[in-house]
């Protein structure tokens, strides 16, 4: 008998069972099965109306469960990223508060940021922390954050993490919807400070870059920009 044969056999009987172990893979799994409760959409018919699943408390909680679980880890950072979407649902009546709980969030991804050795759950964080920012009303960082973004926009194109790509299709984003939705945020902050000149010439940019994107916004916002009016009333 071939001496080789069943030294091959156990090599892959034990491959099998690293891979079948493999803490990483597991808890990508366990993560896998949160998610699809949670992210279940809404529905809402004239007899019949649902909330998405992320609005339910206890999908909510299986997720912090998941986070408290496996502190430290790339799927808690994926978590932790989850449950900051759903939390953007929540209506926060004080501007205070809002301000507030905007600002941590944005810190919590910027330690995701840090932390993680995956691009896809980086750019994952730096999109969501974008918005957070915004909200937060720290514009500055916001701008900081939108500009390294763009330049390294094609990256995010052409990112396959399946991670990242169903974060994309949860928030309603195509890839190719990334740059010319931050170039209409950064006309929309501008506007909000009341920087209408800055504002008028990122909105000629945004739409000489994409002609084609949202044209009755766009040309709508360039219109009240140069009667100057700020434009993000348009936008909203």
């Amino acid at each position: 008998m071939n001496i080789w044969i069943p030294i091959c056999i156990l090599i892959l009987l034990i491959c099998g069972c690293t891979k079948e172990t493999n803490p990483d893979m597991q808890r990508q799994k366990e993560l896998t099965k949160i998610l699809k409760p949670f992210l279940k959409p809404g529905v809402d018919t004239e007899e019949y109306q649902e909330g998405s699943g992320w609005c339910r408390p206890t999908n909510r909680l299986a997720m912090k469960n998941f986070i408290a679980k496996y502190p430290d880890t790339e799927q808690v950072y994926q978590a932790e990223i989850w449950l900051i979407f759903a939390q953007n649902n929540d209506f926060i009546r004080d501007w205070h508060q809002r301000i507030r709980v905007r600002a941590e969030r944005a810190q919590k991804l910027a330690i995701i940021i840090s932390k993680s050795a995956r691009p896809g759950t980086v750019k994952m964080a730096q999109l969501a922390r974008v918005y957070e920012l915004c909200d937060a009303e720290d514009f500055a960082e916001s701008r900081k954050e939108i500009n390294e973004i763009l330049v390294n926009i094609e990256k995010y194109k052409s990112e396959n993490d399946p991670q990242f790509q169903l974060y994309l299709k949860t928030v309603g984003q195509s890839p190719s919807d990334i740059e010319p939705e931050l170039r209409e945020l950064l006309v929309i902050e501008e506007s909000y400070q009341m920087n209408l000149e800055k504002a008028l010439v990122l909105a000629e940019d945004l739409k000489q870059r994409f002609p084609r994107w949202d044209q009755q916004s766009v040309n709508g916002a360039i219109e009240m920009l140069k009667h100057g009016k700020p434009s993000y009333l348009y936008f909203r």
